[in-house]
């Protein structure tokens, strides 16, 4: 009867311990699924895998704490007319149009209830649910910066693809519900 006991506490220890394990394995799927390439960017940053889990979850702890809210459709129609114009722009200045990108992007962060006091916090919250955006968008803050800050030409190539990353993430974020799709 004794043995039988032991054996059966022994038995439910090993099962917690896979069930535990498990769970774990399962939360590093879940978080390397729903972060996709930012999980790898946020590796770089940490020295473990630990780290970087915990850091994920520390911003979908603070996401959900946001008070984040859909664009009014007085202000979606302004956004979708200044992306048009700004499109515009680019023919005839790629540099002014692709500032004006980035200007009107963090507008609308700012509009979302984003909080804009720290670009690296910012960046770290669009991860939680614009992972899959995010390294195009930071690709397109360096090229912005590097137009800023260089009088040498930057390939309009190279600008025309920092554009298009803009609006994509600039569609993501026009895209709740009861948002007008971006045109």
């Amino acid at each position: 009867m004794l043995i039988g006991l032991i054996i059966a506490i022994a038995a439910a220890f090993l099962l917690l311990g896979s069930a535990a394990v498990g769970w774990i394995g399962l939360r590093k799927r879940s978080l390397r699924t729903s972060f996709g390439p930012e999980y790898e960017t946020v590796a770089q940053e940490h020295d473990s895998r630990q780290d970087v889990d915990r850091e994920l979850l520390r911003r979908r702890r603070v996401y959900d704490r946001l008070s984040l809210h859909p664009v009014s459709a007085a202000d979606q129609e302004y956004y979708i007319a200044s992306w048009g114009h700004l499109q515009g722009e680019f023919l005839d200045s790629p540099a002014l149009a692709l500032r004006s990108a980035g200007e009107l992007v963090s507008q609308l962060l700012d509009a979302r209830g984003y909080p804009g006091n720290e670009s690296g916090e910012r960046l770290a919250l669009l991860s939680v649910k614009h992972a899959d955006a995010l390294g195009d968008y930071r690709r397109a803050q360096r090229i912005t910066e590097h137009v800023r800050g260089t009088s040498a030409p930057v390939p309009t190539e190279e600008i025309r693809q920092a554009l298009l990353s803009y609006h994509a993430l600039f569609n993501e974020l026009m895209a709740v519900p009861g948002a007008l799709t971006a045109r």
